[in-house]
């Protein structure tokens, strides 16, 4: 699942990698910048990481929509075909409509999933960067 590659690495590796990303440069001021280049660095992952955890609740409602509403329109179809044949045309509305609902069932409980995954990964995420923070010597927001 694509929302469980959203978890933060462990403080010290991400230290690590953030380190690895900003070296450190000579002269005056330079540790000072590389810990502000570093708390900057942070602060766009953690931005990031919140705009696609923010896109997964919307996207599964709207997957859900797409079933209900596709159910429903073939449930019509079936329903256009009853005056012709009732029986064959009743049992298509009833497994149209059923499909629908379960395919809206199945995309809800994903959705819930993908919510507690979310949930999770944020707060990883905050208890990462509070982790980060203390060993920079700063408190991150």
């Amino acid at each position: 699942m694509k929302l469980e590659q959203l978890a933060p690495p462990g403080a010290t590796a991400l230290l690590t990698e953030l380190e690895a990303e900003n070296p450190v440069s000579v002269g005056e001021g330079a540790v000072e910048e590389q810990r502000c280049a570093m708390i900057a660095d942070l602060n766009q992952r953690i931005a990031d990481v919140s705009f696609e955890l923010s896109l997964a609740p919307a996207m599964y409602t709207a997957l859900t929509r797409v079933c209900l509403a596709s159910g429903t329109a073939l449930t019509l179809l079936g329903f256009l075909d009853w005056a012709e044949a009732p029986v064959q045309g009743g049992v298509r509305a009833i497994v149209c409509a059923l499909s629908g609902l379960v395919g809206a069932g199945v995309v809800s409980a994903l959705g819930r999933r993908a919510k507690r995954t979310t949930q999770r990964t944020r707060e990883s995420w905050d208890r990462s960067s509070r982790e980060l923070g203390k060993s920079l010597g700063t408190s991150l927001s």
